[in-house]
């Protein structure tokens, strides 16, 4: 009795037994409690990876054979009944009779206990009369940990207990990864068996020494795997092509956005510290246009799907059988290649928004299979993810090899534009034309005897449209022939059987063994063809402003622009406007400009000379910009530049002199005084604080000190911190200094020494060589002269004497002169004068208020008192300082003999006290 025969007994035994069963089975879990995998259906999320749901694919697949049918009937009876059960239920109408039907209709289904279905409402009837889902292959599923289920146990339970729309998922997406890969007794990859039944190595007893891996995969098993026909494509999915979702076609490329194009640099050099002595600098604005492009791109694949493509112990099994070698090193099977596929698209889907057209073509020995009807080419993800899920990922254990023949093809698809009429841009445009064709040859280990033998070469690009071809070696070979098996790639690539490398037109990716890096390859590979890909676009109207700082002065005449490190300082269109804030805007028109071609503008300036110069300057007031024109429908775009640098200005200033005072010998004087004016303004640090008020950027400790003439400082300091927040500068320090009588004709000399410290550098400054503090000094000087005497001389004048001349020569008048108030000379005089006459001098040595009294005749009148020389008066207060040589007039007036007289009161004769 054969295995099969076997096999369908036990499969009916089982549905007599289900039919004539009334046993009681409890009622159905709800749904909702369930963790296996279970996702809702409204929420639109899959639960196996993907970014959207994954459509529930209700292919049956297979024979429908008597007992499928009937399993399928019976499944629809239990729904309806269950439906039935509800609305009793709800109703409180339940009775006996329907509990038993349902019961009956339960039993007859082919469900685990306590299950919510049959794993079969899920697969349909499975092929090569499968009765348990045991049988299936998950050699694959085992060492991925990604996948939803490792055993066969682990399926049962998504299909029988999971939500209903992802156990339909996980069974869509991973049906034809369980099979074995091999039909009808061919190939070596199963329990291998020839057609007379007999294991294969006792037809070669030579090869008895030859590891034989189908015998040892027998014995792990215990049964053939079962087969699922005779190609590796299940899914019958058509070609589509769909427009481009976002992107508008401008020279040749599409192109999303015109935000953001520029790269952008602002520099200011040099950075020399304190050995800039002209303080001069140049200030950079570079940008270069990196505008983004999509290219459309055409992959063709060309894959291996051979045994080389197996998992190691299935590739050992055929490989023991075709020459005895052992493959020792990692491949990357077929089914992690479809993983791969399947984690590309994903990425295809998000990244490409239809950009990207994919096709497929393989040959197959005996025949050609391809996932889609030719012509094959799709840019839609979810179209090619149909195909992969319909793909075996043994291959039914056919050599799908390269070829030539397929290759072309696909060219000649690939060469008429009709066949993409609808790979549009967002505008309609046709892309086809600016497409980037590319093919990619996918292949693993391969026999040693092919490579001796000369049978077998890569494919050539055919003439077309196709641009450039690269490889993926799914093996990690050694590169020497004799000692492991090494792909046809890496063979043709070293020139083994073409005079060229294989690939020189793109890249050639070894090693690639793993999932991950299947995925990350296909990534490169788009990414290398973009790179590589001509970039034409150019954008216009291109404008560089900057706004220079007060503290410069900007060398108009030596501003240079260039584009591409060509000097176009007379094809562009520059300006400088100076600002009333002591800014300067400067601009540079540069026009058109290609991607990648830099424009850059350099600006001469010099730090102003009124500027004391600090740390951490900015050259830039506000943020430089570029402005450009649009490529899609013109709009105007403005980018600023990040970059803010900032100078470190070497610190330069003076300081003016004071004024040099005499001061008697023994008098004292304060040093401040000679830095002031009337008015206390500071005469000698005027430059110094009016840069403070002028220019903002000043930062650090500005300090005053009073020195000797040998440089030693006399009396304190004064200082303040200068920032944003304060101007403010310190007080001129006070020092008093004293003389001597023994100082008397001696000069002395003082200096200001006036100190700026700039704050340190800050981090984020681009120049980092810090300039030091400076200092600049101013003279003020002291006369000590000897101590002076006020001179004060008394007259006396009859203003009417001409009317009496010589009658009057002989009279005489008492003037006396007493000072008044503290601190002032004493004086006590008293003189006796005649018309005209000035009395000796009266000597003071400090200021004095004297008062002027005379002892008046009879016969005149006092009619006032002048003076000059100096002095003040105020009536008979006459204020006299020392230094000065006054004469005080006392004025009288003859006014006739009185009725009675004597001489001697007439002649008021009297004598000095």
């Amino acid at each position: 009795m054969t295995k099969r025969i076997f096999h369908k007994i036990i499969l009916t035994v089982c549905l007599i037994l289900a039919l004539v069963s009334s046993l009681y089975v409890p009622a159905f879990a709800d749904e909702g409690t369930l963790n296996t995998g279970a996702a809702s259906e409204q929420s639109g999320e899959s639960v196996l990876g993907s970014s959207e749901p994954i459509v529930n694919n209700t292919e049956t697949q297979g024979n429908t054979e008597e007992s499928g049918q009937q399993t399928e009937s019976v499944g629809s009876q239990e729904s309806a009944e269950k439906k039935q059960q509800e609305s009793a239920e709800e109703s409180g109408l339940q009775d006996d009779s329907a509990a038993e039907s349902r019961q009956a209709a339960k039993n007859n289904s082919l469900r685990s206990e306590d299950s919510l279905r049959a794993y079969t409402e899920i697969t349909g009837t499975l092929p090569d009369s499968i009765t348990g889902l045991d049988q299936l292959y998950y050699g694959s599923v085992a060492n991925d940990s990604a996948a939803p289920f490792h055993n066969a146990e682990e399926l049962q339970n998504i299909l029988e207990n999971g939500e209903e729309t992802y156990a339909k998922a996980v069974w869509k997406k991973y049906r034809y990864d369980l099979y074995d890969p091999n039909f009808q007794g061919r190939g070596g990859c199963g329990a291998l068996v020839i057609p007379s039944g007999e294991k294969y190595n006792k037809k070669k007893p030579d090869t008895d020494s030859s590891p034989d891996y189908a015998d040892e995969l027998l014995e792990t098993t215990g049964h053939e795997y079962p087969k699922d026909g005779n190609g590796p494509f299940h899914a019958d999915v058509s070609a589509k092509i769909e427009p481009v979702e976002n992107g508008t076609l401008v020279n040749g490329a599409l192109v999303e956005s015109d935000e953001n194009d520029f790269t952008l640099q602002k520099t200011a050099s040099p950075d020399e510290g304190d050995a800039n002595q002209n303080r001069e600098y140049t200030i950079g604005l570079k940008a270069t246009p990196d505008l983004k492009q999509v290219k459309p791109v055409v992959f063709i694949f060309q894959i291996q799907t051979s045994w080389q493509m197996f998992d190691k112990t299935h590739a050992n099994d055929r490989a023991s059988l075709v020459n005895g070698k052992a493959v020792t090193q990692d491949l990357l099977s077929l089914y992690e290649m479809k993983q791969g596929f399947l984690d590309f698209m994903d990425w295809m889907k998000n990244y490409t928004d239809g950009s990207l057209m994919l096709g497929i073509t393989n040959f197959q020995h005996g025949g050609t299979h391809s996932m889609i009807e030719s012509p094959y080419f799709t840019n839609d993800a979810e179209s090619i993810m149909e195909g992969l899920y319909g793909w075996d990922s043994f291959g039914d254990c056919e050599h799908i090899h390269y070829s030539n023949g397929e290759l072309k093809n696909a060219q000649k698809q690939l060469n008429n534009s009709s066949n993409f009429t609808n790979w549009t841009d967002a505008d309609g445009n046709s892309v086809y034309n600016n497409a980037e064709m590319i093919s990619i040859i996918v292949g693993g280990a391969c026999e040693a005897k092919d490579l001796s033998s000369g049978s077998v070469n890569l494919p050539t690009i055919p003439d077309g449209v196709i641009k450039h071809q690269y490889g993926i070696r799914t093996n990690s070979g050694t590169g020497a022939v004799a000692d492991d098996m090494i792909s046809w790639i890496d063979y043709c690539a070293q020139g083994g059987k073409k005079t060229a490398g294989a690939f020189d037109t793109g890249e050639y990716y070894k090693n690639v063994v793993t999932r991950e890096q299947f995925f990350e390859t296909l990534k490169s590979i788009y990414a290398d063809v973009q790179e590589k890909a001509p970039n034409e676009q150019t954008v216009s109207n291109v404008k560089v402003e900057d706004t220079i700082t007060s503290e410069f002065d900007v060398n108009t005449s030596s501003i240079k622009a260039y584009i591409g490190g060509q000097d176009v300082t007379d094809r562009v269109n520059i300006q400088v406007n100076k600002q009333g804030d002591g800014t300067a805007k400067v601009s540079c028109e540069f026009g058109t400009v290609a991607n990648g071609k830099e424009v850059h503008l350099q600006i001469p300036v010099q730090a102003k000379d009124d500027f004391i110069g600090s740390n951490n300057v900015l050259t830039n007031q506000g943020t430089p910009t570029i402005s450009y024109q649009g490529r899609i429908d013109g709009t105007s775009y403005t980018q600023k530049f990040t970059d803010n640098p900032a100078v470190n200005v070497p610190v330069r200033f003076w300081v003016d002199d004071g004024e040099t005072a005499d001061v008697e010998a023994g008098k004292s004087i304060d040093l401040s005084e000679l830095a002031k004016d009337s008015s206390d303004a500071h005469i000698m640090t005027d430059a110094v604080e009016n840069s403070l008020d002028k220019y903002s950027q000043i930062e650090g400790t500005l300090t005053y000190q009073w020195v000797d003439d040998q440089g030693n400082p006399v009396g304190s300091s004064t200082s303040a911190v200068i920032n944003q927040d304060s101007r403010t500068p310190p007080e001129i320090p006070s020092y008093t200094v004293h003389t001597s009588e023994d100082d008397a004709g001696k000069t002395d000399t003082y200096k200001l020494k006036v100190t700026f410290t700039p704050v340190e550098v800050r981090s984020e400054t681009t120049s980092k060589k810090a300039v030091g503090a400076g200092t600049e000094e101013g003279t003020a000087g002291i006369r000590i002269i000897r101590k002076q005497e006020g001179k004060i001389y008394i007259k006396k004048v009859i203003d009417n004497y001409s009317d009496y001349q010589d009658k009057l020569a002989d009279d005489e008048f008492i003037v006396q002169a007493d000072s008044e108030g503290d601190g002032a000379s004493e004086i006590n005089a008293e003189v006796v004068l005649k018309h005209n006459q000035v009395s000796p001098a009266i000597l003071i040595k400090e200021k004095t208020v004297l008062r002027i009294s005379e002892i008046v005749p009879k016969e005149y009148e006092l009619t006032g008192i002048t003076i000059s020389g100096g002095g003040s008066e105020e009536g008979d207060l006459v204020t006299v300082d020392k230094g000065e040589e006054v004469v005080i007039t006392v004025h009288n007036k003859y006014i006739g003999k009185a009725f009675f007289h004597a001489s001697d009161t007439i002649k008021n004769i009297f004598h000095h006290k």
